[in-house]
């Protein structure tokens, strides 16, 4: 007797098994979206004896900043993260997080670009805005600059077609100059906030104290008639 036919999915539309070849995409994008979400967490831990240095922490504040703080802001955005999870497409709530971020580095970059000097992405000033914005930030110090991203992506595509990420710097340069001029929807407040949060972690972080300017921890001798011509770097100390 012949076997009768396996049963189609509902709606009487055959279903569509994904090639073998795009599971491992899939699980290869993952790996490496883990991998950096990982790194960005270990780099505290392995910088957590100079950072001890140079801040003069103790081990009680050093266990409060990386663990108390962290375990903190997991648990509180678990929920809400599990519940959007649960109700909405789970694929575009991590493109959403890595363009996020993809985005917020971006623009730093444009902010304080490399030069003779390493820019804003080599000091880290993006982890730094993050860790700011999750632990520290109130929600209204925080909202006009997430508003702020989301108005310029949706700009960039509508302008350029591709993600703010992955514009030219050109064109990078054109979307936080409408902003700066509040010809985008809470531009000006957002850049004020945005490119005091950049300045900010650029010159306290040690490539902005040391190789932007001239560290100096103990200040020598007062000279008020130094020659101008020769003074190279600002001092930090």
């Amino acid at each position: 007797m012949a076997s009768s036919p396996a049963p189609h999915a509902e709606g009487g539309a055959p279903e569509e098994t994904a090639a073998p070849w795009y599971r491992w995409y899939v699980l290869g994008l993952l790996i490496l979206t883990l991998l950096f979400s990982v790194a960005d967490r270990l780099v505290f831990s392995i910088l957590i004896e100079p950072i001890k240095a140079e801040f003069k922490l103790t081990d009680t504040q050093l266990g409060l900043l990386g663990g108390v703080a962290f375990t903190v802001t997991y648990m509180f955005a678990g929920f809400p993260a599990a519940r959007l999870a649960d109700r909405s497409v789970r694929k575009n709530i991590v493109a959403g997080a890595i363009t996020f971020w993809s985005l917020m580095t971006a623009l730093c970059e444009r902010i304080l670009p490399a030069t003779d000097t390493p820019g804003a992405i080599a000091a880290g000033v993006p982890a730094y805005i993050e860790k700011l914005l999750a632990d520290w930030s109130y929600p209204a110090e925080r909202v006009p600059i997430i508003a702020g991203l989301d108005a310029i992506e949706a700009k960039s595509m509508a302008d350029y077609r591709v993600s703010t990420a992955k514009a030219t710097p050109a064109q990078q340069d054109a979307l936080l100059t409408l902003a700066m001029n509040d010809r985008i929807t809470g531009g000006k407040t957002f850049f004020e906030a945005f490119r005091q949060l950049v300045i900010a972690g650029y010159y306290t972080s040690e490539i902005g104290m040391t190789q932007e300017r001239e560290y100096l921890p103990v200040p020598g001798e007062y000279d008020g008639a130094f020659p101008y011509s020769k003074v190279n770097k600002v001092y930090s100390a």
